[in-house]
C-alpha cells in the first residue's frame, strides 16, 4: 500500500537588494513618461475584452492607470551576490528545519528558472556545493516547476523509492532582464525549498491535477542579446500575442485544474480551508478567488513584497500562509500554479507537522 507523503519542512529566501518603483522613474524617465506605449502596458490591458477574459479584465481594471501595474517593490540579485549561493543556503535551511543532515537526503529536485548556468540546470552544481553525494535532477515547467517537483517527490516517496527528497525552487528573473523594457518592471527574484518525506495517513498530498498550457507558447520568449555591453545573455521579451494568450486562458486554467484536483481528492471546494496560488500579478489573488467563487480572505498574496518571482511564488506563498497561521495541522490547502509555455496544476494537501524555517 502506498505511503502518505508530504512536506516535512519549508524555507524561503530572497536577495538583499530591494528595488522600488522610484529606481525606474529616476533611471528611465523617458520610458516612464511613455509607459502606455511600452511592453508592460501592451501585455496587460483590457482592450477587446470578451467573455473568456471578462473576469481577468475586471480584476485588472483598477491597475491600468499605474505604469507598474500594481508592483511596489521587488528583490533583485546584486552584482556581488551569487544565485547558486542563495539557492544553496535556502536548501540547507530546509534540511536543518526538517531535523535532518544532508546525508539523510536521498534525492534532490531543482526547478531553477532561469538557471545560473546557460544550457543546464543548477541541480549538479547545488549537489556539489551541498556535498550531497546523491542524485540531483533538474525539473523545468516554468512557473509551475514547484508543483511539478512536489508531485514527483511525493510519488517517489509514497512508492518507497526514496525516503527524503529535497526540492529547491528558484527564480532569478533579474539575470534575464533588460530594465529599460517595462515588461521587467513587475519581475523579481526569490527562492524556496522544502523536504518531502513520509507522513501519517490522511496527511500530506491528497490529489494533483495538471493541464497543458501549450496554447500560450506565443506569450513570452527568450532572446540572446547584449543589452548593456556586458555580453550576450538570454533576455525575456513579450510575444506577439501575449495579451490575448494570458487573458483568454486564465479563468479556464484555474477552474479546470482546481476543480478536478478537488474532485480527485473526494472533496468539494467548500472543504478547502486555504487557497494558495502563485501570484504573478497584483490582482491575481482577487481574480483567482473570484474564478473559484471563494472568499478573498481564504487566499494569500506576497506580491506587494516580492512582485512576480515565477515558480518561487508557490513555496514563498505557502511559507507566508504558514507563518500567518492560515496553514495549521489538519487544515486542507489547495495550491495552484500556472506557467506559460508549460503546465498549470493544482494540488490538494492536508497540512501536517511541517517545520517552517523562520528566516525570510
Amino acid at each position: 500500500m502506498p505511503l502518505a507523503a508530504g512536506l516535512r519542512s519549508l524555507a524561503v529566501g530572497a536577495p538583499g537588494t530591494v528595488r522600488t518603483n522610484e529606481w525606474f522613474r529616476e533611471r528611465y524617465p523617458e520610458v516612464y513618461a511613455e509607459f502606455e506605449q511600452k511592453s508592460l502596458a501592451q501585455v496587460f490591458h483590457t482592450r477587446d475584452s470578451n467573455p473568456d477574459s471578462a473576469l481577468f479584465d475586471a480584476a485588472m481594471a483598477s491597475y491600468l492607470g499605474d505604469p507598474f501595474r500594481g508592483t511596489r517593490e521587488r528583490r533583485v540579485l546584486g552584482s556581488d551576490e551569487s544565485q547558486l549561493e542563495l539557492e544553496r543556503d535556502v536548501a540547507a535551511r530546509a534540511v536543518r528545519a526538517a531535523g535532518l543532515a544532508i546525508d539523510d537526503i536521498d534525492l534532490m529536485l531543482v526547478a531553477s528558472f532561469p538557471s545560473a548556468k546557460v544550457g543546464v540546470g543548477d541541480a549538479a552544481y547545488l549537489a556539489r556545493d551541498l556535498e550531497l553525494g546523491r542524485p540531483a535532477w533538474n525539473v523545468e515547467s516554468t512557473c509551475s516547476g514547484g508543483l511539478a517537483c512536489l508531485q514527483m517527490a511525493c510519488s517517489l516517496v509514497s512508492t518507497g523509492q526514496y525516503r527524503n527528497v529535497l526540492v529547491l525552487v528558484s527564480c532569478i528573473y533579474s539575470r534575464a532582464c533588460d530594465w529599460s523594457d517595462t515588461l521587467t518592471w513587475f519581475l523579481g527574484d526569490g527562492v524556496g525549498a522544502f523536504v518531502v518525506s513520509a507522513t501519517e495517513p490522511g496527511h500530506g498530498l491528497l490529489a494533483v491535477h495538471a493541464i497543458s498550457t501549450a496554447e500560450t507558447c506565443s506569450a513570452f520568449q527568450y532572446r540572446i542579446e547584449d543589452v548593456d555591453g556586458s555580453g550576450h545573455r538570454p533576455i525575456l521579451r513579450s510575444g506577439t500575442s501575449s495579451n490575448r494568450a494570458l487573458r483568454d486562458t486564465s479563468s479556464r486554467f484555474v477552474r479546470d485544474a482546481c476543480l478536478e484536483a478537488v474532485r480527485k481528492a473526494g472533496m468539494e471546494i467548500g472543504d478547502v480551508d486555504v487557497f494558495i496560488c502563485n501570484t504573478p500579478l497584483a490582482w491575481y489573488a482577487d481574480f483567482f478567488a473570484q474564478a473559484l467563487g471563494v472568499g478573498r480572505e481564504r487566499t494569500i498574496s506576497t506580491y506587494d513584497r516580492y512582485a512576480n518571482i515565477g515558480p518561487a511564488l508557490m513555496p514563498v506563498n505557502m511559507h507566508a500562509a504558514a507563518t500567518k497561521g492560515l496553514l495549521a495541522r489538519g487544515r486542507v490547502a489547495l495550491v495552484f500554479t500556472v506557467g506559460t509555455v508549460s503546465t498549470a496544476g493544482a494540488a490538494v494537501m492536508r497540512w501536517g507537522d511541517v517545520a517552517v524555517d523562520p528566516a525570510t
